[in-house]
């Protein structure tokens, strides 16, 4: 499973300097057997990095379909990594016990892996250097048969402090409008004159009455 990402947020040609500048990658996801995958981002210029490697057995990540030849999906929990997580790697993880009803209404009962933050396999610091500009890619291999998964959704956080400056402070507010325009004025009325800008139409007529004009 692969899933591309765009991303042009940032100024042209700016590139990850350190690890601080991914907070964190996220996906909501569910699968039968943990042990089963290898997980990783890869960015712009192909750096790929392996977020999960196989291992942990048949934990759970969220409520998946766990019925052999049925591939509906699960529900999906949220899971994610930073490189100061305290939770270590997913296989290392803590579990829950948990009876659930899935999606196609079977009982069910498995090791579910708690939602929250992991630890990479390999540092998010090999990623120093990627363009922050380009397509990204999440993606995951199954690397055994009978069970299956799904990925919800997927992003990633990237440190705010990157984002390039927005205008500050209030509008000026005074007499003058930003932008104006007249769009319609009665028949009787005849222009004597329209400013460039807008801001100004002087009208006349010969016949008394009220008038309606717009803008």
């Amino acid at each position: 499973y692969i899933s591309d990402m765009m991303v042009d947020t940032f100024e042209e040609g700016a590139v990850i300097s350190s690890c601080d500048d991914i907070a964190s990658i996220q996906v909501d996801m569910e699968h039968s057997y943990l042990g089963d995958l290898d997980i990783f981002i890869e960015c712009p210029n192909g750096t790929q990095v392996l977020l999960q490697a196989q291992a942990g057995g048949g934990t759970f990540l969220g409520e998946p379909v766990d019925v052999e030849g049925d591939f509906s999906a699960g529900t999906c929990y949220a899971y994610g990594w930073t490189e100061d997580s305290t939770l270590g790697l997913m296989h290392e993880g803590n579990v829950t016990i948990m009876s659930y009803t899935d999606t196609q209404g079977n009982a069910a009962t498995g090791n579910i892996l708690d939602e929250g933050f992991y630890a990479p396999y390999e540092s998010l610091c090999a990623l120093e250097g990627c363009p922050l500009n380009g397509t990204w890619q999440f993606g995951y291999t199954d690397l055994l048969g009978l069970d299956n998964g799904s990925a919800c959704s997927w992003g990633i956080e990237f440190n705010a402090a990157l984002l390039p400056d927005l205008p500050n402070g209030a509008p000026s507010i005074g007499l003058n409008a930003d932008s104006s325009y007249w769009s319609s004025w009665s028949a009787a009325l005849d222009v004597l004159e329209l400013s460039e800008d807008g801001n100004r139409l002087d009208l006349q007529t010969t016949t008394s009455g009220m008038f309606n004009a717009s803008g």
